[in-house]
């Protein structure tokens, strides 16, 4: 969405800073950056420990997929729902609508902003992780792969992706705990099942799934991967199904803009009816 006029985009970096440092002096913010510590060192704990010898025996690249493993990209999903989960219902569902719903600012700003703000909360969390597996690389193998560039930016896509969705069900409810619980369930539990469900059961490309396309975050560290696969077994035949580089794009800029597009037409339908 454009800027109308220099004050659209005055209120816009008003509002993206405010929101930032609100978030990053936050406890939820605190503890999440402890924790991505935590989570980082002891994957590199786990690994280094266990399994040093079969990856001193591989390169950077091998390390690496398995290092943004399925389990990570939950995590970034996790972190999504916690800032996106509740960033319309902080207003809609508190009192905080007084202060903030009464301000000479157009609702689609002060939602980019947050979004902006939520984003860039996200990314230094991210970065955290990322951080972690290049210093993991470096103490195997001296060096890191270049792949680690392009899985960075399919990082920051799907974290973009991901507060979208987590937005609609924060403009859904009013109360900021119960957007934020949905969020997390639908991106842990629900999406990864039904996904399961469909493209190995029903032999259906899930690509209407967000967390399909975050496979692309460790894929991109295998050289050749197989796209579509059909294995018949003595109970069934099993599908396999992994998104491309483009069509891990397109699902992302797909989600960006449909669900932030629909959050902030609930967000200002919201605030007329209030």
């Amino acid at each position: 969405m454009a800027f109308a006029n220099a004050n659209d985009l005055h209120s816009y970096m008003v509002g993206t800073r405010f929101q930032f440092t609100y978030y990053f002096r936050s406890r939820r913010f605190v503890g999440l950056l402890i924790f991505s510590v935590f989570i980082t060192a002891l994957i590199l704990f786990l690994d280094l420990h266990y399994n040093y010898s079969f990856y001193k025996s591989e390169n950077s690249a091998a390390f690496l997929d398995a290092y943004f493993s399925s389990d990570i990209t939950a995590y970034f999903a996790i972190l999504a729902a916690f800032f996106g989960g509740d960033m319309v219902s902080m207003d809609l569902g508190t009192n905080t609508a007084y202060y903030t719903l009464v301000q000479p600012i157009r609702r689609s700003i002060l939602y980019i902003g947050r979004y902006t703000a939520a984003f860039l909360s996200t990314a230094v969390l991210v970065l955290i992780i990322y951080l972690g597996g290049v210093a993991g690389s470096l103490y195997l193998y001296g060096d890191v792969t270049d792949l680690i560039v392009p899985s960075f930016g399919f990082a920051l896509l799907y974290m973009l992706a991901l507060i979208s969705f987590a937005t609609l069900f924060s403009a859904i409810f009013k109360t900021p705990s119960i957007g934020l619980v949905v969020s997390i369930l639908f991106l842990i539990l629900v999406y990864p099942a039904v996904q399961g469900i469909v493209s190995a059961l029903a032999g259906i490309n899930p690509w209407m799934f967000v967390t399909y396309a975050g496979e692309m975050i460790y894929l991109v560290f295998e050289k050749s991967y197989v796209v579509h696969s059909v294995n018949h077994t003595h109970f069934g035949t099993i599908y396999t199904f992994n998104p491309t580089g483009n069509e891990a794009i397109f699902i992302m800029l797909g989600y960006i803009i449909v669900f932030s597009l629909i959050s902030i037409l609930v967000f200002t339908r919201k605030e007329i009816k209030g």
